[in-house]
């Protein structure tokens, strides 16, 4: 017990005084930077867009809303700086197409890709029991199989270059593997283990690779999550989202993360879930069991979702 003190005790000074001390002494800036953000239409892409290019950044911004693309790029700073490329990442064949036609225009114009991330998704609210395999499968190809192909077009450039960061915008769901996610989880545990081995493979080519695990942000992550019925949504913010992080707070911590090019970091004031992430494969069993006694709290938080 005495050594589960002692790494639960590292673990909350690392998270919660160490790295915001990083963050007060360092300052990102993205001036000149070309930085692709999937998912930009809304949330955390949206959020992510606007801060990059108040920090200087030209963005393509990538969804399947276009007017919602157009809205989010009309309200980020020096909007004639950044571009649409409207794209479904639920259809991965078709992203590895379009992608490898625009990156070929991308070098045709001389311009380099600098920083990619990986934001596209959807969530999930409901028991595996009770979840059409539609759903899973879905969730499968726009979570994992997609970001994949659209790497897959573009990784030869970033070779190229020897130049590029991929950023894959994970999830707390995906290190601690909470109920109620169990095909969202799977998938944002796969893509993270997919790009740490690119990160092996291409680092020698100039290539870095970060993962950041957000915890519970506000935004419509919960409303627009798939629910059982195929193509169905929970429709409603559950609890948990709703008292959790702004997205503002989200890109503070995101946005070093991504300028120091650190490999990990979760964002989450939720000292449960940070203390889960870091000692789940030293101690499996107690996380284990804090993952089953959660169970009722995420059946509460679903109760009171709006």
């Amino acid at each position: 017990m005495g050594l589960i003190m002692f790494v639960i005790i590292a673990v909350v000074v690392g998270q919660f005084v160490i790295s915001p001390l990083r963050r007060k002494f360092t300052k990102p800036n993205f001036e000149g930077k070309l930085v692709w953000i999937t998912g930009a239409s809304s949330g955390l892409g949206e959020a992510m867009t606007k801060r990059f290019a108040s920090l200087g950044a030209s963005v393509i911004l990538s969804a399947r809303n276009v007017k919602e693309l157009e809205r989010v790029k009309s309200e980020s700073k020096n909007p004639e700086k950044h571009m649409i490329l409207p794209m479904d990442f639920s259809k991965p064949q078709d992203i590895l197409k379009e992608t490898d036609k625009f990156v070929k225009e991308l070098e045709q114009q001389g311009k380099k890709l600098d920083i990619v991330i990986e934001n596209a998704g959807v969530s999930q609210r409901s028991l595996f029991a009770e979840t059409d395999f539609e759903n899973i499968e879905y969730i499968d190809k726009l979570n994992y199989l997609g970001p994949v192909a659209h790497a897959k077009a573009y990784i030869s450039h970033m070779v190229k270059n020897k130049n590029g960061q991929i950023v894959i915008i994970s999830s707390t769901a995906g290190l601690i593997n909470p109920s109620y996610r169990s095909a969202y989880s799977a998938s944002k545990a796969a893509i993270v283990a997919f790009f740490n081995s690119v990160r092996a493979e291409n680092k020698d080519d100039g290539i870095s690779v970060t993962n950041i695990f957000p915890g519970y942000i506000q935004t419509n992550v919960s409303k627009n999550a798939l629910a059982g019925k195929a193509g169905e949504t929970l429709g409603k913010t559950d609890a948990n989202i709703e008292n959790g992080l702004t997205t503002d707070q989200f890109c503070d911590q995101a946005l070093h993360g991504i300028y120091v090019k650190d490999l990990e970091v979760i964002i989450t004031d939720d000292i449960k879930q940070v203390i889960a992430a870091k000692i789940k494969h030293i101690f499996p069993g107690f996380v284990a069991k804090g993952v089953y006694k959660n169970l009722k709290q995420q059946q509460e938080a679903l109760k009171k979702a709006q």
